[in-house]
């Protein structure tokens, strides 16, 4: 299960962001899907690149999934970084913050975050 789980936030870091590594998957689990209540525009957008994400790597959302993934919560946030001397920001720091949990049969992961963030420099 512990290779599943390592999988499984590969794939969710791959969302935004690029992927680095294997793009190896168990054989085991050819079948998922996908749930998530919050339907704020952010999250429909991450959920169709994850999905496409996971289709790239073979898996499919027909037949009887091995897991569900249950994306909780999902949190963009920007913050001023650095201002310059007229006072004006000329730095930014993006992030995202996605909360999730598995499931498959009776057993239930605990909630994983995983968070990205970037600074964006203006000239």
């Amino acid at each position: 299960m512990r290779i599943f789980l390592i999988a499984v936030i590969a794939l969710l870091s791959a969302c935004g962001f690029r992927l680095q590594g294997s793009n190896q998957w168990p054989q085991e689990w050819p079948h998922y899907r996908l749930d998530y209540s919050a339907r704020q525009p952010a999250m429909v957008t991450f959920v169709d690149e994850l999905d496409q994400s996971l289709q790239t790597r073979g898996l499919t959302r027909e037949g009887s999934p091995a897991f569900v993934l249950l994306l909780k919560k999902l949190q963009d946030s920007k913050t001023v970084a650095a201002i310059g001397g007229d006072g004006k920001a000329v730095e930014y720091e993006i992030g995202r913050r996605v909360s999730f949990q598995l499931v498959a049969g009776d057993w239930r992961s605990e909630v994983y975050n995983l968070s990205a963030n970037r600074r964006l420099s203006f000239d």
